[in-house]
């Protein structure tokens, strides 16, 4: 049975670029159906980015180009200033999928921005990528001035941020769940398959409306060694790393002291270990009983993680006296990088550890 898939994008996020790979992997060897949906990350009268600022210069040096690396898809950043907005694209992309072209236009419409630096927020530039692909020139420049046209872009705008609950793209809405970031193509297959086994729910990783059973007995775990490790004199902080066949590190907890290593939190020890046996991180997800450092972050990001599940957040670890949320500007990690791979899975005991950890230490106070 053919599964349908939503994949929202929007053609100023490099990230919808480089997953472009992922997806024709997917369609090569499942029986799929992708349909392309419109998300203008800044939308009118939003300001677009500029690449002479620090953001986006910081960003792809962090993560883009890395990334790009990695799947061996050249790209650039662009530099028209500000950058254009995609509302009249998305127009246009309303054309090229009553033409059966959707996929063609899309690409050519990425490779236009970032391998050729064009504005494509221009009309000149969107009738000739659209024609290029096969449109018509004349059904192009109509779609570029329809109102009717303009008026169901808004209406997809909305249905992406009220109905699906889009914030970040890439997003992919497969059988009613939701995954976002930059998936591999392994874990879009197993997605897949989970979905269509018997038609049940999946055993995996993929939801982010509704925690899965699988990884919130992981996380109780977790937090239970966790609560061993700060009464054993550890501090309070455990991670572990998950892929679809199950836990696959060690419960990892901080080793500075012990190493004299300083990037030896707990979560980068729990990923290390997979590393011996392996080149990346790709497929897999990290667990971590308290939100991840900028360090930590980078490690994953760096390294491939599709996501990051956390017990409690790095605003309530810093009430708990752990405020480390000055490391993430430092290394990197802005609000789109770190919302592309976060995702919320609290515990039961959660906050255990913390408080725990805060009664030893007034008791050695004394």
């Amino acid at each position: 049975m053919t599964t349908k898939i939503d994949v929202f994008v929007d053609y100023v996020c490099p990230f919808c670029f480089l997953v472009e790979g992922a997806i024709d992997e997917l369609k090569r060897d499942r029986d799929v159906e992708v349909t392309i949906r419109p998300f203008e990350l800044r939308p009118h009268p939003v300001p677009t980015l500029r690449p002479e600022d620090d953001y986006l210069p910081q960003i792809w040096k962090d993560a883009v180009y890395p990334m790009s690396e990695r799947l061996n898809v050249p790209i650039s950043l662009p530099t028209i200033s500000p950058q254009p907005r995609t509302e009249k694209a998305f127009m246009v992309l309303q054309l090229a999928q009553e033409r059966g072209k959707a996929d063609a236009y899309s690409e050519a419409m990425f490779k236009a921005f970032f391998q050729d630096d064009r504005n494509i927020g221009d009309d000149d530039v969107i009738v000739n990528v659209a024609t290029s692909v096969g449109l018509d020139a004349g059904e192009v420049e109509a779609a570029l001035h329809s109102e009717d046209r303009r008026a169901r872009q808004q209406a997809d705008q909305d249905y992406a941020v009220n109905t699906v609950g889009i914030t970040s793209v890439p997003s992919f809405m497969v059988n009613g769940y939701l995954l976002s970031g930059v998936p591999s193509a392994t874990r879009l297959k197993k997605t897949v398959d989970d979905l269509t086994v018997d038609t049940a729910p999946p055993r995996g990783w993929l939801m982010n409306t509704t925690a899965p059973e699988a990884l919130v007995e992981v996380m109780n775990q977790a937090v239970e060694r966790c609560v061993e490790h700060v009464e054993a004199g550890g501090l309070p902080f455990v991670g572990v790393v998950v892929d679809d066949s199950g836990i696959i590190s060690n419960f990892g907890v901080n080793r500075v002291r012990e190493t004299r290593d300083p990037s030896a939190h707990a979560e980068i020890v729990a990923m290390r270990e997979v590393l011996n046996d392996r080149e990346d991180l790709s497929g897999t997800i990290l667990l971590a009983t308290g939100e991840p450092c900028g360090l930590c972050y980078r490690f994953a990001l760096d390294h491939g993680i599709e996501a990051v599940y956390v017990a409690v957040d790095r605003d309530a670890v810093a009430k708990w006296g752990f405020d480390y949320r000055t490391s993430y500007p430092s290394l990197g990690i802005t609000d789109e990088l770190r919302s592309a791979v976060f995702h919320d899975l609290p515990a039961e005991r959660g906050n255990e550890p913390f408080s725990r950890y805060l009664q030893t230490q007034n008791k050695r106070g004394r």
